[in-house]
Formats: C-alpha cells, sequence, structure tokens
C-alpha cells in the first residue's frame, strides 16, 4: 500500500523528480483502470471490438483491389460493436472509437449514432 500513500501525498520525497513521480502516478492510475484487463475477462463489446480493430487494420493495409471489401467489412463490424450491450462505461467509449473510426466520422454520420448517444446518456445519469 505504498503506492497509495505515495498517491495521496502531493509533496515529492527527497531525490525524486518531479517527471518520476508524475510518471509513477499516472502508470498507477493506467494499470488500476484499464490495463488490469488480462486480470479479468473482457465485456462482449471489447471482444467485438478486438475483431473490429483487427479488421481495420487489415483493411488498410489491404491491396487496392481488396481494401473497398475489406473496409464494408469493417464498417459492419463497426455496426455490430454498437448494437452489443454496454456493460461498463469504457464499453461506450470503444463504441465511439470504432463507429467513427477512430474520429474520421463523425457519430451522427451514421443510422446508429442515436444508440450511441442513448447509451451515454444513460451512463451519465446513472453516474
Amino acid at each position: 500500500m505504498a503506492m497509495a500513500s505515495t498517491i495521496t501525498t502531493p509533496v515529492r520525497r527527497e531525490g525524486e523528480s518531479c517527471r518520476k513521480r508524475y510518471f509513477t502516478d499516472a502508470a498507477f492510475f493506467y494499470f488500476a483502470l484499464a490495463g488490469l484487463n488480462g486480470c479479468k475477462a473482457k465485456t462482449p463489446v471489447q471482444e467485438a471490438f478486438d475483431i473490429w480493430r483487427s479488421a481495420r487494420a487489415t483493411a488498410d493495409t489491404a491491396p487496392e483491389g481488396f481494401s473497398v471489401s475489406k473496409s464494408d467489412h469493417a464498417l459492419a463490424l463497426a455496426d455490430e460493436v454498437v448494437q452489443t450491450p454496454s456493460q461498463e462505461p469504457r464499453d461506450v467509449l470503444l463504441k465511439i472509437a470504432a463507429y467513427t473510426f477512430f474520429g474520421e466520422h463523425a457519430p451522427c454520420d451514421g443510422p446508429l449514432g442515436h444508440l450511441i448517444y442513448k447509451e451515454v446518456r444513460e451512463w451519465a445519469e446513472a453516474a
């Protein structure tokens, strides 16, 4: 539990640089919030997102003639990610990332954008 005192104590220890301190705190929060996925089962949205991300990477590197069909496949998988029920707030973020292709499109551009906004409202009201 020495890590908890490091995070809650705003004072720098003697000989500890600010950069090291910041990295330690940031690393702790990263692994506490996001880095523990190896220790718990992935949600269905996270699994669908991984499949979409793989398909998108394949589409990005496909030869010219094949890239259109692979992009269509990635679009269909993004729709699948959006239609999968979220189990935690992170799932909604993954849905936004997949549906917008990491910001290449606006969420309202597609026919399923309203589903994302509905979930965002539900999670915000539950907070």
